[in-house]
């Protein structure tokens, strides 16, 4: 019985050496087996840009309403609408005859002011220097200086008067812009109670605000081995090509959370339309020496990426973090390094470890075993 026993243990002890000795050369034969028709290509860096599309929420733009600040009829008319004026630039003059007319006589009356405030000087000085003069005579003519002196005053202010009223029949643009809307011509009575002459835009300074994530501004806009431009694309699909400036981020006080505002500046930029409402703000961010991966390579495990490699002369698996989508392919921001050798041939879980001879590797064999045949058939 106890024989019996023994000798059932010895052959148990013997028959699980042996299955585990049988499993050990499966699974040596199972690692050193070659996968066949492996294709791989080598990771190269590229340069791309990757375009992010916006729509304008707010738009902060100066206009001004042009308006006489007199009375008149328009003499002439210098612009039309749509035209580009620059600060300065003449657009109306209201009929001047009688406003100049205003200023020669106010003119005529300044100078003759002068000239008797001049005697009525001449005259004191002269009484203050004689000795026999009464007083009587001297209170009088210094009466009269003080009336030239008053009349002089006025002379000036009325003067004035009339050279700014004169000026005001030249009408020039307070700024520079487009002049966006023209209401009078030539002939039309104005005054200053009456209706708007025109409406110049700034052309020189546009600000425009754009919303992203916050994740995005750190990407592509706070990094500064990420060259971004942002420009303007009109809904008529007019392009405009003077790019905006950065001109402040606001990353507080919103709604949304992990959003941030960017007021971006576009130096001669105008809409033809009466707003800038409809507008896209188009992002161009470009990136040097960026790993690029094809969709059909990478390989998915909940949420997890990964991709097979021809890795020392074995088939390896490798995770990765991947980015945005350009067309077709994946940014690969962690993972891979420039001239990895990435499997494009499909792969399953149990090949892992395989043997293989690329097809680059294959390439490479078959030019050293010709260039031997070659220096074989020489000698």
């Amino acid at each position: 019985m106890n024989f019996d026993f023994i000798l059932l243990i010895v052959v148990s002890i013997s028959m699980t050496f042996i299955l585990y000795k049988m499993m050990i050369k499966v699974y040596i034969v199972t690692k050193i087996r070659q996968a066949s028709n492996i294709e791989t290509y080598i990771l190269r860096p590229e340069n791309v840009v990757i375009k992010h599309q916006y729509t304008s929420l707010k738009t902060s733009m100066q206009s001004v309403n042009i308006l006489p600040h007199i009375n008149g009829f328009i003499e002439k008319v210098f612009v039309r609408q749509g035209q580009h004026v620059k600060t300065g630039e003449l657009l109306f003059t209201i009929q001047q005859r009688q406003y100049l007319v205003q200023k020669e006589i106010a003119q005529s009356h300044l100078k003759q002011a002068q000239s008797l405030l001049n005697q009525a000087q001449q005259y004191l000085n002269k009484l203050e220097t004689q000795k026999d003069v009464s007083q009587s005579e001297l209170n009088r003519a210094e009466q009269s200086f003080l009336m030239a002196q008053s009349n002089l005053m006025k002379a000036e202010h009325e003067f004035k008067i009339a050279d700014t009223n004169y000026a005001y029949t030249f009408i020039c643009a307070p700024i520079e812009g487009i002049v966006q809307q023209l209401n009078v011509l030539k002939g039309n009575y104005v005054s200053p109670a009456g209706k708007v002459l025109a409406k110049i835009i700034n052309a020189v300074k546009t600000n425009i605000v754009i919303q992203m994530t916050k994740n995005q501004y750190l990407q592509y806009v706070k990094n500064k081995e990420v060259d971004t431009v942002f420009k303007i694309q009109l809904f008529n699909n007019t392009a405009f090509t003077q790019s905006g400036v950065l001109k402040k981020v606001e990353e507080e006080g919103f709604s949304q959370e992990n959003m941030v505002n960017l007021y971006l500046d576009f130096p001669h930029f105008f809409n033809h339309s009466s707003t800038l409402d409809s507008v896209y703000v188009s992002m161009e961010c470009k990136q040097k020496n960026v790993l690029l991966v094809d969709e059909n390579v990478i390989y998915h495990s909940g949420k997890r990426s990964y991709v097979y490699l021809a890795f020392q002369g074995k088939i390896k698996r490798r995770a990765i973090l991947i980015g945005e989508k350009i067309g077709h392919r994946y940014i690969v921001k962690k993972g891979l390094n420039p001239n990895d050798e990435l499997i494009t041939t499909v792969i399953k879980p149990i090949q892992i470890g395989y043997r293989i001879v690329s097809h680059i590797r294959r390439i490479y064999l078959n030019k050293i075993v010709l260039e031997r045949k070659i220096k074989g058939l020489k000698a």
